[in-house]
């Protein structure tokens, strides 16, 4: 909603275009890490260094306790530099040309460890298209919408970290895994429900 009610509770449209986007943002996510990936190994170009990476949960007792905290860490962060970015962006940027050459120096800070022409190129290409979505998504679908940014970032990175460890062979990892779904399901049902027990904006 682009308009939010300043005093009492917010309206339950507002919880279902989180929802909404929260989903959708999720999938964009996942789309774009599997397609990102895909490209890369497409077209091989000649690295600087070879990076290595073994997932972020394994050195946790219970590596489910690290993977929350770590979504919601993302989610929180996320969602706190798109929407200085955004605001800073819109007002004080607010000629074309001056908001392009913003988004060059964001693409070009992303860009890194390259080892040749063809690899900065490619890279480059990458980082444009990443950004470019998530610039039309502020844009055009998330707007005010700061729940459905956390949602979206958040579910992300559990699903991220929930399939590293579902593909692990070792029980234990694979149970933790099994609960970051669980926890994806209320992550989302929480939403779902404000959504469904409060009244819309007509009602407000």
């Amino acid at each position: 909603e682009d308009r939010l009610p300043l005093r009492g509770r917010l309206p339950g449209t507002y919880y279902r275009d989180a929802l909404l986007i929260g989903l959708g943002g999720t999938a964009a996510v996942l789309g774009l890490g599997k397609l990102t990936a895909t490209l890369a190994s497409a077209f091989t170009t000649l690295h600087r260094a070879a990076e290595a990476s073994v997932g972020t949960s394994f050195y946790a007792t219970l590596p489910i306790a690290s993977v929350a905290a770590g979504a919601a860490l993302r989610g929180l962060f996320l969602t706190g530099v798109v929407a200085l970015t955004a605001s800073f962006v819109a007002s004080e940027a607010r000629r074309v040309w001056l908001r392009g050459l913003f988004f060059l120096g964001a693409v070009l800070a992303f860009v890194g460890s390259w080892g040749d022409f063809a690899d900065f190129g490619r890279q480059f290409a990458g980082q444009c298209l990443v950004l470019g979505v998530i610039v039309w998504s502020v844009r055009r679908v998330v707007r005010f919408n700061v729940l459905g940014c956390f949602l979206a970032a958040a579910g992300g990175s559990l699903v991220s970290a929930g399939g590293v460890l579902l593909a692990q062979p070792n029980a234990f990892y694979r149970q933790n895994g099994y609960a970051a779904l669980v926890l994806l399901g209320l992550l989302f049902a929480a939403p779902f429900f404000a959504w469904r027990l409060r009244p819309d904006s007509s009602a407000t």
